[in-house]
């Protein structure tokens, strides 16, 4: 039998900010238990922010769907893609609105650690005071674009 071998779990990219707040605590709960037990700090990553530079980004994204569109049409065999995007642009319109409500979901460090705080986790308090929070950007897509990060650290 293979030992048991702790690894970096990702658990979201761009995906925690649809959960309600009730079910982010329960979520919360169980990275926070699986923090204290055998699994290494969960990093969540988000790539849109509630700032102008957030929603700009989506909007490149859309303006990127224009250029991009005939390539993977002809890649993917797929000519209905070039209709949908030129003639009747649903594909750049649903994309930039998912973004753009992406972006309003998303949740700053500090709200992350409000709900670190109250999510119900095992050890209660105690527990989570022994863990720092730990936040950044960095720009992926100059000048609009970055990915802003939160991880949670166990103090020395």
């Amino acid at each position: 039998m293979a030992p048991l071998v702790p690894r970096m779990h990702v658990f979201e990219i761009d995906d925690f900010s649809w959960f309600p707040d009730f079910l982010r605590a329960y979520i919360q709960a169980g990275l926070t238990a699986a923090w204290t037990t055998y699994v290494r700090p969960t990093p969540i990553f988000e790539l849109q922010d509630r700032g102008v530079a957030g929603f700009l980004s989506c909007c490149l994204f859309g303006a990127a769907v224009f250029i991009m569109a005939p390539y993977y049409a002809w890649l993917w065999g797929a000519p209905l893609a070039l209709f949908f995007t030129y003639v009747i642009p649903i594909v750049p319109v649903v994309l930039v609105f998912d973004g753009w409500m992406s972006c309003l979901r998303t949740r700053t460090p500090d709200e992350v650690e409000a709900l670190l705080r109250t999510c119900g986790a095992a050890g209660g308090e105690r527990e989570i005071a022994k863990w720092e929070i730990k936040s950044g950007s960095e720009t992926f897509m100059w000048p609009v674009g970055n990915v802003n990060w939160i991880i949670a650290v166990k103090k020395e």
